[in-house]
Protein backbone atom coordinates (compact mmCIF):
# COMPACT_ATOMS: atom_id res chain seq x y z
CA UNK A 1 0.00 0.00 0.00
CA UNK A 2 1.36 3.55 -0.87
CA UNK A 3 -1.08 5.26 1.19
CA UNK A 4 -3.51 5.66 4.22
CA UNK A 5 -6.99 5.45 3.71
CA UNK A 6 -8.00 8.48 6.03
CA UNK A 7 -11.32 8.97 4.61
CA UNK A 8 -12.14 5.20 6.09
CA UNK A 9 -13.93 6.16 10.09
CA UNK A 10 -11.00 4.63 12.60
CA UNK A 11 -13.15 1.70 13.39
CA UNK A 12 -12.99 0.53 9.81
CA UNK A 13 -9.35 0.95 9.75
CA UNK A 14 -8.83 -1.12 12.94
CA UNK A 15 -10.76 -3.81 11.48
CA UNK A 16 -8.70 -3.99 7.93
CA UNK A 17 -5.61 -3.65 9.98
CA UNK A 18 -6.74 -6.53 12.08
CA UNK A 19 -7.46 -8.43 8.54
CA UNK A 20 -4.12 -7.83 7.19
CA UNK A 21 -2.30 -8.63 10.34
CA UNK A 22 -3.93 -12.04 10.38
CA UNK A 23 -2.63 -13.09 7.43
CA UNK A 24 1.06 -11.42 8.26
CA UNK A 25 0.96 -7.97 6.26
CA UNK A 26 2.20 -6.34 9.16
CA UNK A 27 3.43 -3.19 7.36
CA UNK A 28 0.43 -2.77 5.74
CA UNK A 29 -1.61 -3.45 8.57
CA UNK A 30 0.60 -0.15 10.35
CA UNK A 31 -0.13 1.58 7.19
CA UNK A 32 -3.91 1.51 7.76
CA UNK A 33 -4.17 1.48 11.64
CA UNK A 34 -5.37 4.78 13.11
CA UNK A 35 -3.68 7.21 15.05
CA UNK A 36 -5.69 7.65 17.53
CA UNK A 37 -6.14 6.86 21.67
CA UNK A 38 -3.08 5.27 23.39
CA UNK A 39 -3.82 1.80 22.60
CA UNK A 40 -4.11 2.67 18.90
CA UNK A 41 -0.32 3.88 19.13
CA UNK A 42 0.66 0.56 21.04
CA UNK A 43 -1.01 -1.18 18.44
CA UNK A 44 0.95 0.50 15.80
CA UNK A 45 3.99 0.02 17.77
CA UNK A 46 3.33 -3.81 17.89
CA UNK A 47 2.70 -3.71 14.22
CA UNK A 48 6.19 -1.77 13.56
CA UNK A 49 7.97 -4.89 16.18
CA UNK A 50 6.19 -7.63 13.92
CA UNK A 51 7.44 -5.84 10.88
CA UNK A 52 10.56 -6.17 11.29
CA UNK A 53 11.06 -2.63 11.75
CA UNK A 54 12.30 -1.82 15.19
CA UNK A 55 13.34 1.75 15.40
CA UNK A 56 9.98 2.88 13.73
CA UNK A 57 8.45 1.34 16.99
CA UNK A 58 10.52 3.20 19.06
CA UNK A 59 9.72 6.00 17.43
CA UNK A 60 6.11 5.28 18.18
CA UNK A 61 6.20 4.37 21.68
CA UNK A 62 7.82 7.65 22.04
CA UNK A 63 4.86 9.70 20.85
CA UNK A 64 2.54 7.49 22.37
CA UNK A 65 2.14 9.96 25.37
CA UNK A 66 1.16 9.75 29.30
CA UNK A 67 -0.23 6.25 30.04
CA UNK A 68 -1.28 5.37 33.64
CA UNK A 69 1.62 3.39 35.11
CA UNK A 70 0.81 -0.66 35.64
CA UNK A 71 -2.19 0.01 32.92
CA UNK A 72 -2.39 -2.41 30.02
CA UNK A 73 -1.08 0.37 27.85
CA UNK A 74 1.97 0.39 30.85
CA UNK A 75 2.74 -2.73 30.42
CA UNK A 76 2.31 -3.70 26.40
CA UNK A 77 4.71 -0.54 25.62
CA UNK A 78 7.38 -1.37 28.04
CA UNK A 79 7.35 -5.28 26.58
CA UNK A 80 7.05 -3.68 23.15
CA UNK A 81 10.09 -1.10 23.76
CA UNK A 82 12.27 -3.88 25.15
CA UNK A 83 11.45 -6.19 22.08
CA UNK A 84 12.03 -3.12 19.65
CA UNK A 85 15.43 -2.57 21.02
CA UNK A 86 16.78 -6.18 21.29
CA UNK A 87 15.35 -6.30 17.33
CA UNK A 88 17.67 -3.48 16.94
CA UNK A 89 20.80 -5.15 17.82
CA UNK A 90 20.83 -4.10 22.22
CA UNK A 91 21.63 -7.49 23.32
CA UNK A 92 20.83 -6.81 27.25
CA UNK A 93 17.48 -5.25 26.41
CA UNK A 94 16.30 -9.20 25.78
CA UNK A 95 16.87 -9.46 29.50
CA UNK A 96 14.61 -6.90 30.35
CA UNK A 97 12.04 -8.59 28.00
CA UNK A 98 12.41 -11.93 29.51
CA UNK A 99 12.67 -10.70 32.89
CA UNK A 100 9.16 -8.56 32.27
CA UNK A 101 7.47 -11.89 30.60
CA UNK A 102 8.02 -14.23 33.14
CA UNK A 103 5.56 -11.89 35.39
CA UNK A 104 3.07 -12.50 33.16
CA UNK A 105 0.34 -15.41 32.10
CA UNK A 106 1.36 -16.55 29.20
CA UNK A 107 0.10 -16.00 25.76
CA UNK A 108 0.55 -16.52 21.91
CA UNK A 109 1.89 -12.85 21.55
CA UNK A 110 3.87 -13.08 24.27
CA UNK A 111 5.83 -16.03 22.93
CA UNK A 112 6.23 -14.81 19.49
CA UNK A 113 8.00 -11.68 20.84
CA UNK A 114 10.00 -13.82 22.77
CA UNK A 115 10.98 -16.11 20.05
CA UNK A 116 11.75 -13.14 17.42
CA UNK A 117 13.80 -11.34 19.84
CA UNK A 118 15.51 -14.17 21.15
CA UNK A 119 16.34 -15.16 17.73
CA UNK A 120 17.54 -11.71 16.67
CA UNK A 121 19.59 -12.24 19.17
CA UNK A 122 21.44 -15.54 18.01
CA UNK A 123 19.75 -17.19 21.29
CA UNK A 124 18.24 -20.36 18.88
CA UNK A 125 17.47 -22.43 22.59
CA UNK A 126 15.35 -19.65 23.75
CA UNK A 127 13.69 -18.43 20.22
CA UNK A 128 13.30 -22.49 19.32
CA UNK A 129 11.02 -23.10 22.78
CA UNK A 130 9.44 -19.98 22.83
CA UNK A 131 8.21 -20.43 18.78
CA UNK A 132 6.79 -23.78 19.80
CA UNK A 133 4.78 -21.97 22.66
CA UNK A 134 3.63 -19.51 20.41
CA UNK A 135 2.63 -22.25 17.71
CA UNK A 136 0.98 -24.47 20.19
CA UNK A 137 -1.11 -21.85 21.49
CA UNK A 138 -2.82 -20.78 18.20
CA UNK A 139 -0.04 -18.13 16.22
CA UNK A 140 0.14 -18.98 12.30
CA UNK A 141 3.72 -16.73 11.72
CA UNK A 142 5.75 -19.06 9.42
CA UNK A 143 8.74 -17.27 10.89
CA UNK A 144 7.75 -19.24 14.27
CA UNK A 145 8.65 -22.34 11.92
CA UNK A 146 11.75 -21.35 10.53
CA UNK A 147 13.51 -20.70 14.15
CA UNK A 148 12.17 -24.12 15.14
CA UNK A 149 14.10 -25.68 12.21
CA UNK A 150 16.73 -23.31 12.82
CA UNK A 151 16.74 -24.61 16.69
CA UNK A 152 16.00 -28.08 15.44
CA UNK A 153 18.99 -28.22 13.42
CA UNK A 154 21.59 -26.85 15.83
CA UNK A 155 20.05 -29.88 18.16
CA UNK A 156 21.44 -31.90 15.19
CA UNK A 157 17.85 -33.18 14.11
CA UNK A 158 18.72 -32.43 10.33
CA UNK A 159 15.76 -34.33 9.00
CA UNK A 160 13.04 -32.60 11.44
CA UNK A 161 14.58 -29.31 10.68
CA UNK A 162 14.07 -29.50 6.96
CA UNK A 163 10.53 -30.62 7.39
CA UNK A 164 10.09 -27.83 9.78
CA UNK A 165 11.72 -25.57 6.93
CA UNK A 166 10.03 -26.76 4.47
CA UNK A 167 6.49 -26.68 6.07
CA UNK A 168 7.50 -22.84 6.58
CA UNK A 169 7.78 -22.49 3.09
CA UNK A 170 4.46 -24.16 1.95
CA UNK A 171 2.95 -21.65 4.89
CA UNK A 172 4.72 -18.77 4.14
CA UNK A 173 2.74 -15.57 3.38
CA UNK A 174 4.04 -13.00 0.98
CA UNK A 175 8.02 -12.62 1.47
CA UNK A 176 10.77 -11.93 -0.20
CA UNK A 177 13.23 -15.11 1.07
CA UNK A 178 12.15 -18.57 0.56
CA UNK A 179 12.12 -20.24 4.28
CA UNK A 180 15.02 -22.86 3.36
CA UNK A 181 17.15 -19.94 3.15
CA UNK A 182 15.70 -17.75 5.97
CA UNK A 183 16.45 -20.90 8.19
CA UNK A 184 20.04 -21.43 7.25
CA UNK A 185 20.90 -17.51 7.30
CA UNK A 186 19.49 -17.41 11.23
CA UNK A 187 21.61 -20.37 11.74
CA UNK A 188 24.99 -18.24 10.47
CA UNK A 189 24.08 -15.27 12.50
CA UNK A 190 23.92 -17.01 15.49
CA UNK A 191 27.24 -18.70 15.31
CA UNK A 192 26.49 -22.10 13.91
CA UNK A 193 27.68 -22.13 9.72
CA UNK A 194 28.74 -25.92 10.17
CA UNK A 195 25.57 -27.07 11.12
CA UNK A 196 23.79 -24.51 9.06
CA UNK A 197 26.02 -26.36 6.13
CA UNK A 198 24.88 -29.76 7.16
CA UNK A 199 21.27 -28.72 7.22
CA UNK A 200 21.86 -27.56 3.87
CA UNK A 201 23.43 -30.98 2.83
CA UNK A 202 20.43 -32.59 4.29
CA UNK A 203 18.08 -30.77 2.27
CA UNK A 204 19.56 -31.44 -0.92
CA UNK A 205 19.35 -35.30 -0.29
CA UNK A 206 16.34 -35.31 1.47
CA UNK A 207 14.34 -38.33 -0.46
CA UNK A 208 10.92 -36.92 0.73
CA UNK A 209 11.28 -33.52 -1.39
CA UNK A 210 10.59 -32.85 -4.72
CA UNK A 211 13.21 -32.18 -7.01
CA UNK A 212 12.32 -28.64 -7.23
CA UNK A 213 13.18 -28.13 -3.53
CA UNK A 214 15.79 -29.96 -3.66
CA UNK A 215 17.90 -27.95 -5.83
CA UNK A 216 16.91 -25.19 -3.82
CA UNK A 217 18.64 -26.78 -0.70
CA UNK A 218 21.57 -27.98 -3.29
CA UNK A 219 22.14 -24.67 -3.82
CA UNK A 220 22.41 -23.21 -0.66
CA UNK A 221 25.45 -25.96 0.51
CA UNK A 222 27.19 -25.17 -2.85
CA UNK A 223 26.72 -21.45 -1.58
CA UNK A 224 28.01 -22.33 2.09
CA UNK A 225 30.35 -24.90 2.10
CA UNK A 226 33.95 -24.09 1.23
CA UNK A 227 36.12 -25.98 -1.43
CA UNK A 228 37.50 -29.22 0.47
CA UNK A 229 35.47 -28.45 4.17
CA UNK A 230 34.20 -32.49 4.95
CA UNK A 231 30.73 -32.48 7.08
CA UNK A 232 30.87 -34.47 10.61
CA UNK A 233 30.65 -38.06 10.63
CA UNK A 234 27.48 -38.29 11.77
CA UNK A 235 25.99 -35.61 9.06
CA UNK A 236 27.60 -37.67 6.10
CA UNK A 237 26.46 -40.98 7.05
CA UNK A 238 22.66 -39.46 7.58
CA UNK A 239 23.10 -37.64 3.58
CA UNK A 240 24.38 -41.19 2.65
CA UNK A 241 21.39 -43.14 3.75
CA UNK A 242 19.15 -40.21 2.06
CA UNK A 243 20.91 -40.87 -1.26
CA UNK A 244 21.29 -44.14 -1.04
CA UNK A 245 17.15 -44.05 -0.33
CA UNK A 246 16.76 -41.73 -3.42
CA UNK A 247 18.38 -44.21 -5.78
CA UNK A 248 16.78 -47.02 -4.69
CA UNK A 249 13.29 -46.03 -5.42
CA UNK A 250 14.22 -44.83 -8.97
CA UNK A 251 15.23 -48.04 -9.52
CA UNK A 252 12.40 -49.73 -8.08
CA UNK A 253 10.47 -47.09 -10.55
CA UNK A 254 12.35 -48.18 -13.34
CA UNK A 255 11.97 -51.84 -13.06
CA UNK A 256 8.63 -51.49 -12.08
CA UNK A 257 6.96 -48.67 -14.55
CA UNK A 258 6.37 -46.49 -11.27
CA UNK A 259 8.17 -43.19 -12.39
CA UNK A 260 5.83 -43.72 -15.68
CA UNK A 261 3.26 -43.30 -13.10
CA UNK A 262 4.39 -40.50 -11.05
CA UNK A 263 5.13 -38.82 -14.00
CA UNK A 264 1.24 -39.01 -15.17
CA UNK A 265 0.31 -38.25 -11.89
CA UNK A 266 2.34 -35.32 -11.51
CA UNK A 267 1.29 -34.08 -14.98
CA UNK A 268 -2.35 -34.91 -13.75
CA UNK A 269 -1.74 -32.55 -10.83
CA UNK A 270 -0.42 -30.06 -12.63
CA UNK A 271 -3.07 -30.13 -15.18
CA UNK A 272 -5.76 -29.76 -12.30
CA UNK A 273 -4.24 -26.97 -10.60
CA UNK A 274 -4.03 -25.20 -13.76
CA UNK A 275 -7.81 -25.46 -14.72
CA UNK A 276 -8.06 -24.38 -10.98
CA UNK A 277 -6.19 -21.37 -11.51
CA UNK A 278 -8.21 -20.22 -14.63
CA UNK A 279 -11.60 -21.68 -13.14
CA UNK A 280 -13.90 -18.53 -12.27
CA UNK A 281 -16.91 -19.81 -10.71
CA UNK A 282 -17.24 -17.77 -6.99
CA UNK A 283 -14.98 -19.45 -4.27
CA UNK A 284 -15.40 -16.06 -2.40
CA UNK A 285 -17.53 -17.69 0.43
CA UNK A 286 -15.20 -18.29 3.90
CA UNK A 287 -12.52 -16.73 2.23
CA UNK A 288 -9.76 -15.40 4.44
CA UNK A 289 -7.53 -13.73 1.79
CA UNK A 290 -5.80 -14.95 -1.49
CA UNK A 291 -2.13 -15.08 -1.49
CA UNK A 292 0.71 -15.17 -4.53
CA UNK A 293 0.82 -14.77 -7.85
CA UNK A 294 -1.26 -17.91 -9.02
CA UNK A 295 -4.56 -16.21 -7.45
CA UNK A 296 -4.27 -13.20 -9.72
CA UNK A 297 -6.45 -14.48 -12.39
CA UNK A 298 -9.04 -15.23 -10.16
CA UNK A 299 -8.51 -11.88 -8.58
CA UNK A 300 -8.32 -9.76 -11.82
CA UNK A 301 -11.62 -11.73 -13.39
CA UNK A 302 -13.90 -12.53 -10.89
CA UNK A 303 -13.55 -9.45 -8.58
CA UNK A 304 -14.78 -6.07 -9.51
CA UNK A 305 -14.08 -2.59 -8.08
CA UNK A 306 -16.59 -1.24 -5.53
CA UNK A 307 -18.27 1.47 -6.92
CA UNK A 308 -17.86 4.78 -5.83
CA UNK A 309 -14.82 6.90 -4.93
CA UNK A 310 -11.83 4.65 -3.53
CA UNK A 311 -10.86 5.14 -0.27
CA UNK A 312 -7.48 3.45 -0.72
CA UNK A 313 -4.43 5.40 -2.82
CA UNK A 314 -3.31 3.02 -6.05
CA UNK A 315 -2.30 0.77 -6.48
CA UNK A 316 -4.52 -0.78 -3.12
CA UNK A 317 -7.97 -0.57 -4.02
CA UNK A 318 -10.93 -2.03 -2.65
CA UNK A 319 -13.16 -5.17 -4.95
CA UNK A 320 -15.89 -7.21 -4.56
CA UNK A 321 -17.37 -10.15 -5.23
CA UNK A 322 -20.06 -10.22 -8.03
CA UNK A 323 -21.95 -13.21 -6.12
CA UNK A 324 -21.77 -12.89 -2.64
CA UNK A 325 -21.35 -9.10 -1.86
CA UNK A 326 -17.46 -9.98 -0.04
CA UNK A 327 -15.21 -6.90 -0.31
CA UNK A 328 -11.39 -7.63 -0.58
CA UNK A 329 -8.60 -4.96 -0.24
CA UNK A 330 -6.54 -5.73 -3.29
CA UNK A 331 -2.52 -4.80 -2.49
CA UNK A 332 -0.91 -6.20 -6.30
CA UNK A 333 2.18 -5.71 -5.31
CA UNK A 334 2.53 -7.89 -2.42
CA UNK A 335 0.45 -9.66 -4.11
CA UNK A 336 -2.05 -10.40 -1.79
CA UNK A 337 -6.17 -9.63 -2.02
CA UNK A 338 -7.46 -9.92 2.06
CA UNK A 339 -10.74 -10.00 2.98
CA UNK A 340 -11.95 -6.78 5.03
CA UNK A 341 -15.91 -5.99 5.80
CA UNK A 342 -17.35 -2.91 4.30
CA UNK A 343 -19.24 -0.98 6.84
CA UNK A 344 -18.39 -0.95 10.90
CA UNK A 345 -21.14 -3.36 12.86
CA UNK A 346 -23.31 -1.26 15.56
CA UNK A 347 -21.11 -2.46 18.04
CA UNK A 348 -17.93 -1.48 17.04
CA UNK A 349 -16.33 2.12 18.02
CA UNK A 350 -16.00 4.47 15.28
Amino acid sequence: MSGTPAAVPAGLRRRWGESLAGVSLFAEALQVWPDGVAADRIRRAELAVLAGQPRRALELLERAGPVVPGSPEHVCGRLLAACARTLAGDLPALNELLGDVVKLPPSAALSRLVALSAASSGQLPIAGRAAWAAMRDGCADHRLLVISAAATAVDGHYTDAVVLAEEAERCRRPAAQDAAETTVNLMRHAGHAQAAVALAAVGAQAWTLPARRRAVWDALESALRPRGLALDRDTARLVRAHRRHRRRLRLVGALHGRAVRRWRRARAVARRAEQARLDLSCRCEGIVAWLGPEARHYVGHHLVPVPGAQPVTPPARLLRCPATGATFLDLPERPATVSVPAALDDDVQP
